[in-house]
């Protein structure tokens, strides 16, 4: 789980940028931008978190999945976490609705539209 904590800390509250890499030691500059910011972000902060869910359960675009990866606790706690860090201020994310949205995207290859 702290790799998880580690990877969001480092995309920071700006997003993924890939400038100046060459130049810099900062690890938020050796990335493309793939990653949106998270701060104040609407599809982070909105009242149904059953997208982020989904996201983060079976990847989307440049994002890997991590449902196979961490607990169920592990993530209802991370998705917690970018709801209410770099002043977002969203409801938590329950085990059981981590449950519910990982048998609703059971895999990423039955995922349609990412």
């Amino acid at each position: 789980m702290r790799v998880a904590f580690t990877s969001i800390t480092a995309i920071r509250r700006n997003g993924v940028r890939s400038n100046d890499a060459r130049q810099s030691s900062d690890p938020v500059h050796l990335f493309p931008l793939s990653y949106q910011p998270m701060a104040g972000n609407p599809f982070v902060t909105a009242e149904d978190p059953t997208p982020v869910l989904q996201v983060v359960l079976t990847g989307r675009g440049g994002m890997p999945h991590f449902g196979e990866y961490l607990t169920t606790e592990e993530l209802a706690a991370v998705i917690s976490y970018v709801r209410n860090g770099w002043d977002n201020n969203a409801s938590a994310v329950s085990t059981e609705q981590v449950e519910e949205a990982d048998q609703q995207f059971s895999s990423p290859a039955e995922v349609v539209g990412h």
